[in-house]
């Protein structure tokens, strides 16, 4: 069965394995090994992955980074793309968020009253400082944290304002924003009421990774 697409993101708790009390004899119980250290060696269940987007699923294939950016972005999370401790390998990172021109930037910028030395644009996009920038005037106006951040699938200029990544918002490290705060950002960047917040593909962390953290090798 198909999950809708606008649902709300349930909240994640992450739980790990953890030792309690001490062995019959007294002696202090080795610490677990490694998540995922048996499963390295075991073969993957792939029907585990079947509503993850073929190219998105775990290979061991090298990855085509033309092939990801034709991945359309994702308008949910399948349950394999989020890094559950006790399924290995753990996922690429995936931002969620929504795509931000150039033309919006500037006026946000203009909005701000953005002064500095610091150029607002460089030579591969717009600059941190400029960036920071935007992130602080968004959250005085709307009391919610947004980064500018790049990623592969987006086409154009390829940035989103982003309200995390699968690893944060699966932690409670951040928060998807209620309806109500999205609303005011969507006035904010003159976007239609309609507009949804989708997932997007990390241009650096977009492999699979032995490692919980993202940005290990596979």
């Amino acid at each position: 069965m198909s999950e809708d697409p606008d649902r709300t993101l349930p909240a994640f708790r992450f739980t790990g394995t953890r030792v309690i009390g001490a062995k019959p004899d007294g002696s202090t119980p080795a610490p677990p090994k490694p998540l995922g250290l048996h499963a390295r060696r075991a073969p993957l269940d792939m029907a585990y992955y079947k509503d993850v987007h073929p190219k998105l699923r775990p290979s061991s294939r090298r990855v085509d980074v033309e092939d990801l950016k034709k991945i359309p972005p994702l308008p949910y999370l399948p349950n394999p793309l989020f890094p559950i401790a006790t399924h290995f390998p753990f996922p690429p990172t995936i931002y969620c968020g929504l795509p931000i021109t150039d033309k919006q930037i500037k006026k946000l910028l203009r909005d701000c009253n953005y002064r500095s030395f610091v150029p607002a644009f460089e030579s591969n996009g717009v600059s941190t400082v400029a960036a920071g920038a935007i992130s602080t005037y968004i959250r005085h106006r709307i009391d919610y944290f947004v980064d500018i951040t790049t990623v592969l699938n987006v086409g154009g200029n390829d940035r989103i304002l982003s309200f995390g990544d699968n690893y944060t918002l699966y932690r409670e490290q951040r928060k998807i924003p209620t309806n109500e705060t999205l609303q005011k950002l969507l006035e904010l960047l003159e976007l239609p009421a309609i507009t949804k917040p989708k997932w997007y593909l990390c241009d650096v962390n977009y492999v699979w990774s032995a490692y919980y953290f993202p940005g290990g090798p596979f």
